[in-house]
Order: C-alpha cells, then sequence, then structure tokens
C-alpha cells in the first residue's frame, strides 16, 4: 500500500458508439461531520487545470473505460490529481454522478443532461454541441440538528427560483428533519450559475435563515 497526497475530483461524461463525446471534470465540495465523517457536499463545473493535466484524465478515463467495455452511455469518476499533476482514478462507473451534477451540468452546457441520457437509452442520438459554458455550483441542505420543519417562507424561495437560483426542499412542513450524518440526510439543494462560491454560500445562508426547526431558523442552529 501507498499514501498519495492529491487532490480528489470528480470527473462525468459520456460515450457515443465507442467515442468519448463529453468529458466534463468537476471539483468537490466536502462536509465533514461532528464525528470524521466526509461526504459530499455538493459539486462546481468547470474543473480548472492546465491542458497537461487535462489530457492525463482523459487518457486515463479512456483507459478505464476499454478495460471495462464502457463504450454507450454516461459515466462518473473519482480521480487523484497528484502534485505532479497525474491523475489517479479511484472508481468509475456507468452512471451519471449524484449530488446535483446531472442539473450542473445541464446548467452548465445549456442543454437537459437528463434528455440525452434518455435518448441514448432509446438508440437516438445524443447531442452536446454548445456555443459556451456556464460555470455552475451546488450544495446540499443539512440540519445539524434533527427537528420538526416549522417554517418555510415559500415566497422567498420563489424569488429566488425567479432569479434563476434552482432550490428544492425534500420535507414539508410538519416533517421531521434528521441531523446529518451522512448524504441521504439531505433535507434539499441549491443550484446556481455562478463562478464564485462566496456568492453560493451567501444563498445558502440565506436560504437557512428562511427555513424554521422546532422555531430556530436552520441558519441560528448552525452559528450555535
Amino acid at each position: 500500500e501507498q499514501f498519495i497526497a492529491a487532490h480528489e475530483i470528480g470527473v462525468d461524461g459520456f460515450f457515443s458508439h465507442g467515442q468519448l463525446a463529453l468529458l466534463l471534470p468537476h471539483d468537490k465540495f466536502v462536509y465533514r461531520t461532528d464525528k470524521g465523517i466526509s461526504l459530499p457536499e455538493g459539486h462546481r463545473f468547470p474543473y480548472q487545470c492546465s491542458p497537461r493535466i487535462l489530457e492525463d484524465i482523459r487518457r486515463q478515463i479512456l483507459t478505464a473505460a476499454r478495460a471495462v467495455g464502457l463504450d454507450q452511455g454516461p459515466f462518473n469518476a473519482d480521480v487523484l490529481i497528484t502534485r505532479d499533476g497525474k491523475a489517479l482514478i479511484l472508481e468509475m462507473g456507468g452512471r451519471a454522478g449524484a449530488t446535483c451534477i446531472p442539473e450542473l451540468i445541464s446548467m452548465y452546457l445549456g442543454c437537459d443532461y437528463y434528455e440525452q441520457i434518455i435518448r441514448c437509452a432509446l438508440g437516438l442520438p445524443v447531442d452536446f454541441s454548445h456555443k459556451g459554458t456556464c460555470p455552475a455550483m451546488a450544495k446540499l441542505l443539512f440540519t445539524p440538528k434533527a427537528g420538526i420543519l416549522t417554517h418555510v417562507n415559500l415566497a422567498f424561495l420563489d424569488g429566488l427560483r425567479r432569479q434563476g437560483t434552482e432550490v428544492s426542499l425534500d420535507y414539508k412542513i410538519g416533517d421531521l428533519l434528521p441531523a446529518v450524518c451522512d448524504g441521504t440526510d439531505r433535507i434539499g439543494q441549491v443550484i446556481m450559475a455562478t463562478d464564485q462560491v462566496s456568492k453560493l454560500d451567501e444563498t445558502l445562508s440565506q436560504i437557512r435563515g428562511h427555513l424554521k426547526i422546532d422555531g430556530e431558523t436552520l441558519e441560528q442552529l448552525w452559528n450555535e
């Protein structure tokens, strides 16, 4: 065994008739619980790297795809980028990524990624041609304390949606929310077109201020 000092990223993409039709490295947001458990909190597109690193990512993905016979459909991989700029694949599967990745790809490319997956499954041609890209990022909503969701300012959330921010909640008023222990404890997600993490975090803070659990705002619970 060997310890490797590296930065972990995600890589999503698409194979069409044996050809690599889409390659999208992206960075990860990681949340660490008070018990030392690390879990994916979100992602951001694109991952900024040199052409040399991008080419090595491409080469490793193609090598892995050939090894497992992946030639049609989406894929998701976890990849280490070492300090000397090498790409090492941790794992790779023939599926779309989770934690808002399909929605982020749709926003980043300006297409419906789910539609392209369905077209591929139906034997129809896929199309990832686009005139440009739009940086996008997302994070999940969690609560540090279990409790009943007692208030949601729907007017505020609708206002954010009209501005282009995608906000969704997995629970309704009166539901019991779980304290965050792993990724399945998510209570919602926030997706927005931006290249500034500070802007996403500010929006998350505002949203938490308009959600109440047992009478306290989610923002207050995180600040306690």
